[in-house]
C-alpha cells in the first residue's frame, strides 16, 4: 500500500455513496433548500438520524449545482432540523466526534469522508457502541446473601429480534399521515397554508413534529394523482415562500 492510498477527501463522498446512505430516509427540496425527512426516518435512532442528515448535506453541491448551500451545520440548527435538542443532542455529537465519524470546524459539524464505511455500518446497526459501565454491587455484610427477586417479578428477557420500539414509531408515523390527510378533507387547506403553519397545527394537537419532516407530508399530497394539494409562491412577511392549498 502506498501513502497516497491513505488519503481521504470529500471526493470520496460520491453521488452514489451519498445516495446509498440516505435514499430511504430523505429527499431534497431544492426550491426551499431543505433536506426533508421521509416517514421511514422515524425508525432511526437519534444517532442514525444525525448521520443521515449530515451525509445528506454533502449532497447539496451535486443536487443544487451553482448554489452555495452549507455542507456543515451548527448544533442549534442541526437540533431544529433533526428534532433533537439540548441535553440529548450534545452527548450524541460528542460520541460521534470521539469515534471520528464527524468533524467540527468553527462550531459547525460535518461528516468525515474517511468514515463512509463506518457510517454505513452504523445505519445498518452494526457499528460498535460504547457500553455503560456495569453498576457496582453494594457490599453486603459478611454472611448475608443477596436478596432474591421479589415474588411475581418477571425475569424473562426480551425475545431476540423483537423491535417493539420501531413498530411503535412506524405506527406513529402512520397516525400522523392519517391526521394530515384528514385536515385536507376537513378544509384546513381551503386557505393557503405555509410549512410553518402546518407544523404549528401539529404542535397544537400535541404532536411535536420537527420542521424537516413537514415537507414529506406536503409533497406527498402535491405529487398524488390526482393532486390533493397544489402549491405556489406567495409573499409572506416580505419573503417569498411556498404556500399549499386544495385544488380549485
Amino acid at each position: 500500500m502506498a501513502l497516497k492510498d491513505l488519503i481521504a477527501s470529500t471526493s470520496e463522498l460520491t453521488e452514489e455513496a451519498i445516495e446509498n446512505l440516505i435514499k430511504d430516509y430523505v429527499r431534497y427540496d431544492v426550491e426551499e433548500n431543505e433536506v426533508a425527512f421521509l416517514p421511514a426516518a422515524s425508525n432511526l435512532s437519534g444517532r442514525q438520524k444525525l448521520l443521515v442528515y449530515l451525509v445528506a448535506l454533502q449532497g447539496w453541491p451535486i443536487v443544487a449545482k451553482g448554489q452555495e448551500i452549507p455542507t456543515a451545520v451548527k448544533p442549534a440548527r442541526l437540533g431544529e432540523r433533526v428534532g433533537i435538542h439540548g441535553g440529548t443532542l450534545r452527548p450524541l455529537l460528542k460520541d460521534l466526534k470521539d469515534r471520528h465519524m464527524i468533524a467540527t470546524k468553527d462550531g459547525a459539524y460535518s461528516v468525515r469522508a474517511a468514515s463512509v464505511n463506518d457510517i454505513k455500518a452504523e445505519l445498518e446497526g452494526g457499528a460498535p457502541t460504547r457500553r455503560a459501565p456495569k453498576p457496582t454491587r453494594p457490599a453486603t455484610a459478611k454472611g448475608t446473601q443477596a436478596k432474591a427477586p421479589q415474588k411475581g417479578a418477571s425475569t424473562k428477557a426480551t425475545p431476540a429480534g423483537s423491535k417493539p420500539k420501531r413498530k411503535a414509531m412506524a405506527g406513529k408515523a402512520g397516525e400522523l399521515t392519517e391526521k394530515f390527510n384528514r385536515w385536507i378533507t376537513e378544509g384546513f387547506f381551503d386557505t393557503p397554508r405555509t410549512l410553518g403553519e402546518v407544523q404549528d397545527r401539529f404542535h397544537e394537537q400535541g404532536d411535536i413534529v420537527p420542521r424537516t419532516s413537514i415537507p414529506s407530508y406536503l409533497l406527498a399530497a402535491v405529487r398524488a394523482r390526482p393532486a390533493r394539494l397544489v402549491r405556489k409562491k406567495a409573499d409572506v412577511g416580505g419573503k417569498k415562500v411556498w404556500v399549499y392549498t386544495r385544488p380549485a
